[in-house]
């Protein structure tokens, strides 16, 4: 795996998706950006999201090199979903861990590592690898582990959750620089004692391409069209969305339609509560990928983003959000946090206080009564992503804080 020309970046991010593919595929977008300007790229990941895509080869030994599109993948075959029950998912952690490390404790030199968080032993595994190698070691936070888990009951016990707090901190104390997805990430970081200058927040983002509506909806005219687009979790509750929609559907005044396309560990709960409500205009569709999801996104009129009542979970970077954006869509979120001063500031979407079904349901109708107000917000917030959230512009802005990290001789 030694590379001897240029800058040598090593990305660990076990579950690497490609833009071909469903989820979010910002790593892919990063790396493949770099890789453009010169940057020599190594990314470590499992096979869970790669071989969705149509391209990938099926290998029967492992690990196994793709260089696909310019970027040399060593895949390791650990499946993973999020339909897997929380002890399955983290055997599937560990796994990706120990035989990580098998591939790369030969490794002779890299000039940087870039570890992708969660899960947490990403992370761990790169600050192992970085102190091995004598190399700067940055971190990319797009959950503020272990907090979440801690805090919607998952890990329960005291003594693992000491150490997680304990090895957490380790990580950040060895990271030469920390990217979280969000203003508020950093907030909870510094929390734990570390220092802001090493922080710097950025976003999720979006690939930004012209995306133009469509003249004609293939919906009823006068449906107002919701769509959620995303995991189906139990982090995202999408029970309090199922009751707002009941409320909305006692109202003779508007008519509404929710699209819920993905899957999770929470669907079978969700589902049962939208045929316990007795819902008539929420429609489950399969999870497709981000071509398919197109569609989707162009046919509706507002976007959803959903989160449990938990406290910690209103610093999210959800891709959605963004997404949502891109294509002009006011967002509707039930939660407050940075992207709801967003969403204030910039006037394209609305907010709710965490938990408040009534709230959510009060906002759905009221930018459903109003479509002039709704294109606006849409409108505003498609401006915003351009100016402030566009995935290359993101990227550049990380490399160059990559490069003005590293050691001088190295620049």
């Amino acid at each position: 795996m030694l590379l001897i020309f240029g800058m040598h970046l090593l990305y660990l991010q076990q579950l690497l998706t490609l833009p071909e593919t469903a989820g979010n595929s910002r790593s892919w977008e990063f790396a493949h950006q770099w890789w453009e300007t010169g940057w020599d790229i190594s990314i470590i990941s499992s096979s869970a999201y790669l071989k969705q895509h149509p391209d990938y080869p099926h290998p029967k030994r492992f690990p196994y090199k793709w260089t696909y599109k310019g970027l040399d993948i060593y895949v390791l075959d650990i499946d993973y979903s999020h339909l897997m029950p929380f002890s399955k998912r983290l055997r599937a952690f560990i796994s990706f861990y120990l035989n990580a490390f098998r591939v790369l404790r030969d490794l002779k030199k890299v000039d940087a590592v870039l570890a992708y968080t969660a899960p947490l032993s990403v992370a761990e595994l790169g600050r192992k690898i970085s102190q091995r190698l004598d190399a700067p070691f940055f971190l990319e936070v797009s959950d503020v582990w272990p907090d979440i888990p801690i805090d919607m009951g998952i890990i329960k016990n005291q003594s693992l959750i000491k150490w997680l707090h304990r090895r957490t901190r380790k990580i950040y104390d060895h990271s030469t620089h920390i990217f979280p997805f969000s203003s508020d990430m950093k907030v909870q970081i510094i929390r734990k004692g570390v220092e802001g200058e090493r922080i710097t927040p950025i976003p999720n983002g979006v690939q930004v391409v012209n995306h133009k509506r469509p003249s004609t909806f293939s919906h009823p005219k006068g449906t107002v069209r919701l769509l959620y687009a995303g995991t189906i979790g139990l982090a995202n509750d999408l029970e309090q969305l199922m009751q707002a929609m009941a409320i909305i559907e006692n109202d003779p005044t508007v008519d509404i339609e929710l699209n819920v396309v993905g899957e999770g560990n929470d669907e079978e709960r969700v589902k049962g509560k939208a045929r316990e409500l007795g819902l008539e205009k929420v429609y489950f569709h399969e999870k497709v990928s981000k071509y398919e999801l197109k569609r989707y996104w162009e046919e509706a009129d507002i976007g959803i983003v959903c989160f449990k009542a938990i406290r910690s979970l209103q610093a999210n970077g959800s891709a959605k959000f963004f997404d949502y954006m891109a294509f002009g869509l006011p967002v509707v979120i039930n939660y407050e946090g940075w992207q709801a001063k967003i969403l204030r500031e910039y006037n394209c979407g609305m907010s709710s206080k965490l938990g408040d079904v009534e709230a959510l349901a009060r906002n759905l109708i009221f930018l459903t009564k109003n479509p002039t107000i709704r294109l606006r917000m849409g409108g505003n917030g498609k401006r915003l992503i351009r100016m402030q959230y566009d995935r290359q512009l993101l990227a550049k802005q990380m490399q160059e804080l990559i490069k003005e990290k590293m050691p001088a001789i190295q620049k």
